[in-house]
């Protein structure tokens, strides 16, 4: 090319990352407590797990599965997948609502 020539060369480049793990919660209800399982196709190992409770509950929990009662709040209990490559999946959008249990009656002494 001359001085007043421009040469373009243009080319694409394809940059195939890893999707964010997948997530979905399995519940195991029980008559005093329910059990939220965190199901992925994350690769391992190193898998990790985070929970959080809803705003100002203060839960938080590192396991696979979190089990919950009447001594826990209400609300969305949501869990954060990081899998063996470090990617995350999108924690508010791997949530489950939780409703505590009512509490038995009281039964007056005979």
């Amino acid at each position: 090319p001359t001085a007043s020539q421009t040469v373009m060369n243009t080319s694409t480049v394809t940059v195939n990352g890893n999707p964010p793990p997948s997530c979905d919660i399995t519940v195991t209800p029980g008559v005093c407590e329910t059990t939220f399982t965190a199901v992925t196709d994350a690769c391992g190992p190193g898998v990790q797990f985070h929970w959080t409770g809803p705003a100002g509950s203060g839960f938080t929990a590192t396991t696979q599965s979190i089990t919950l009662n009447g001594s826990n709040a209400a609300g969305n209990y949501c869990v954060r997948i990081t899998d063996c490559h470090g990617c995350e999946n999108d924690p508010n959008a791997c949530c489950e609502p939780f409703t505590p249990p009512e509490p038995a009656p009281m039964r007056p002494d005979p």
